[in-house]
């Protein structure tokens, strides 16, 4: 969808099937200095997958790292209090194989509840932003502002108003 919305635009992706992020980091540098070049960007970084917790390493995409493990403070969320957990297990020795296993499987079990309530939170943090841009701009109807079109579904066309930034 994000090929032929930016042919639209006379834009030509240049990313394979499975692009790296070499070839997106590339692409992005070249809308730099467009005036479309903010909307390009936005279209294809919402194409990438959205991010998963997982009890697998996958690695991190966007920094190339075919290790990875991200974590801040235990206080601020779940996730970080899993990881330094398992860091501090992982200090104290190795286990044995069947504590291993079903640490893993209790580790997956949690990245799917932490998966979903994160899904859950976007989904509020949505809504909570749309009924905060309705209720300021319900003073504003009848005036007229420069937008840009941010999104191009099947069923509509979304444009983000600049100033005011709704």
């Amino acid at each position: 969808a994000v090929g032929r919305v930016a042919r639209t635009m006379g834009v030509a992706l240049k990313l394979g099937d499975k692009p790296t992020p070499k070839e997106f980091d590339a692409t992005l540098r070249e809308f730099e200095g467009r005036p479309d070049g903010r909307i390009l960007s936005y279209l294809v970084l919402r194409a990438l997958p959205r991010a998963e917790y997982t009890a697998e390493d996958r690695g991190h995409f966007g920094i190339g790292a075919r290790r990875y493990a991200h974590f801040t403070s235990p206080i601020r969320r779940y996730p970080d209090l899993v990881v330094h957990r398992l860091v501090r297990l992982a200090l104290a020795g190795p286990s044995s194989p069947d504590v291993s296993d079903r640490l893993k499987a209790d580790v997956q079990a949690a990245a799917v509840i932490c998966n979903d309530r994160e899904r859950l939170a976007d989904k509020a943090e949505r809504f909570s932003d749309r009924l905060l841009r309705a209720r300021f701009m319900a003073d504003h109807i009848g005036e007229s502002y420069d937008g840009v079109v941010s999104d191009v579904t099947g069923f509509g066309v979304f444009v983000t108003v600049e100033n005011p930034y709704v």
